[in-house]
């Protein structure tokens, strides 16, 4: 029960706070963190790694839905506040659906809601990413 309330703390600042491109990388560890949690907790079915997973997207989200610009930024559709907003939501919208199936027993349900959560990081890495550089620059 501490660890919900520490890290809705830690995402009440960063909201209160001013958020800048560096913030971002931080955002997307937590994020990967979160995503990687609720794998493994989807494949050896522990509700309390689901759950912590589910939460650490939740924060991540929270914070990348407010991040307007920054220098990690090269292509003007991801330079917009709104591309942000949107991938957040999506990102939140999956993680919640995935953590509702996963409580009603619908284990092959979360699972697909999990494919569709990493299809969002994978869409917009592919924007991202130069991967003719094999992954080490950004566009």
């Amino acid at each position: 029960m501490i660890k919900p309330i520490i890290k809705l703390l830690i995402t009440s600042m960063f909201l209160l706070s001013d958020v800048h491109a560096e913030d971002k990388v931080v955002t997307m560890r937590t994020l990967l963190d979160g995503i990687n949690l609720t794998q493994l907790g989807l494949l050896t079915n522990t509700e309390a790694l689901v759950r912590e997973g589910v939460l650490e997207i939740k924060v991540a989200t929270t914070i990348l839905g407010s991040i307007e610009r920054g220098k990690y930024h090269y292509l003007d559709e991801i330079q917009t506040y709104a591309y942000n907003k949107k991938k957040a939501q999506a990102l939140s919208t999956h993680a919640d659906q995935l953590l509702k199936e996963f409580n009603d027993n619908n284990i092959t349900r979360a699972m697909q809601e999990y494919n569709l959560l990493a299809l969002q990081c994978v869409e917009c890495h592919l924007k991202l990413r130069d991967y003719q550089d094999r992954g080490n620059s950004l566009r």
